[in-house]
């Protein structure tokens, strides 16, 4: 009796897509932080120092959560390349000993 090894390579896409999404919302929302920033810049008010200061740790913060989930994306991509290979030779090993479809 043989086996066929079957791996789902939409969930492996799905979870790139989502990663690279994600990223790409955080970048969105880093722009409207840094327009923010930039907006309260131009006011010259003091007491914003702070605030500003704290809106521009969370826009280095995100900047690197969006670089760490477009790594991921990366991985993701990579590994399901790899297990595509795999599937392929693995199929074919079976084919040429006769084993399988």
């Amino acid at each position: 009796m043989s086996r066929k090894i079957i791996v789902d390579f939409n969930k492996f896409y799905a979870m790139s897509k989502a990663c690279s999404t994600a990223a790409d919302t955080y970048r969105g929302y880093i722009a409207q932080l840094k327009t923010l920033v930039s907006s309260l810049g131009v006011m010259k008010e003091p007491s914003l120092s702070v605030g500003i200061e704290h809106i521009n740790d969370l826009i280095g913060e995100m900047s690197k959560s969006a670089s760490d989930l477009d790594a991921i994306a990366d991985r993701l991509n990579s590994n399901l390349a790899t297990l595509k290979r795999m599937q392929d030779s693995i199929e074919n090993a079976a084919k040429n000993l006769g084993i399988g479809n």
